[in-house]
C-alpha cells in the first residue's frame, strides 16, 4: 500500500472541495495532468516526478473523500499526523471491505 505525502493528499482534498464549490467535475486523469504542471509561487513545479498519482489512485481518494463528505466527517489533511490519518484510512478501508 502507498502512503501519500500530506502535501499529496492537501493537493487532492482541495481540488476536491473547488469541485463541490464551483459543481464542475474534474476526472482523475485531468487531475493527473494538473499535478504534473501544477507550478507553486516560486515558480517550480509543486510535485516531482516521484511525488506523481497515478488516475487510479486519485480516484480512490476523491471516492474516500465523497463518502466521508456525504457522512459530514470530511476534514482536510493534517500536517505532522500523517501517520494517523494513515491508519484512519485503513481503518476506513477494512470498513468498506466488511460491508
Amino acid at each position: 500500500m502507498t502512503r501519500f505525502s500530506y502535501k499529496q493528499k492537501l493537493y487532492i482534498y482541495n481540488i476536491f472541495m473547488k469541485i463541490k464549490q464551483s459543481g464542475v467535475k474534474s476526472s482523475p486523469e485531468n487531475t493527473v495532468k494538473e499535478m504534473r504542471q501544477h507550478i507553486d509561487p516560486t515558480g517550480r513545479k509543486l510535485f516531482q516526478l516521484f511525488d506523481y498519482m497515478t488516475s487510479s489512485q486519485i480516484r480512490r481518494h476523491f471516492s474516500r473523500m465523497s463518502a466521508l463528505h456525504k457522512g459530514g466527517t470530511l476534514k482536510p489533511p493534517s500536517p505532522g499526523l500523517e501517520l494517523v490519518d494513515d491508519i484512519n484510512e485503513d481503518l476506513d478501508d477494512i470498513t468498506e471491505q466488511v460491508r
